[in-house]
């Protein structure tokens, strides 16, 4: 039986400030009108799936958790040219392994 998700807790990423989903056994289907996080969402569950590094912005997080990514900012001497966020893979495939990690960075 292959894993499935059951639940997802977002915060603070783009649209979505306070959103709890709980996913149906087969399907699950997301429809809305425009501006409401449908592709919000749909970007996030990629950069998790994603079997390569990837990156967000910084301006994807809502400016309530701006605060949080500070001081990794600031600490940067590169912190004016570019913000993200990096998530590095640590196993081949999503579902073998929870290590996954993310951190704020800036490009070099």
């Amino acid at each position: 039986m292959r894993p499935r998700l059951a639940k997802a807790v977002i915060r603070n990423f783009r649209l979505l400030r306070r959103t709890d989903l709980s996913f149906a056994d087969k399907v699950t289907l997301c429809v809305g009108r425009n501006n409401t996080g449908k592709t919000s969402l749909a970007k996030l569950f990629a950069f998790f799936v994603a079997r390569k590094k990837t990156t967000m912005n910084i301006e994807d997080f809502s400016a309530d958790c701006y605060e949080e990514f500070s001081p990794l900012i600031a600490s940067s001497s590169r912190a004016r040219r570019s913000r993200r966020v990096t998530r590095f893979r640590q196993s081949p495939s999503p579902f073998t392994s929870p290590t996954t990690r993310t951190a704020a960075s800036t490009d070099p």
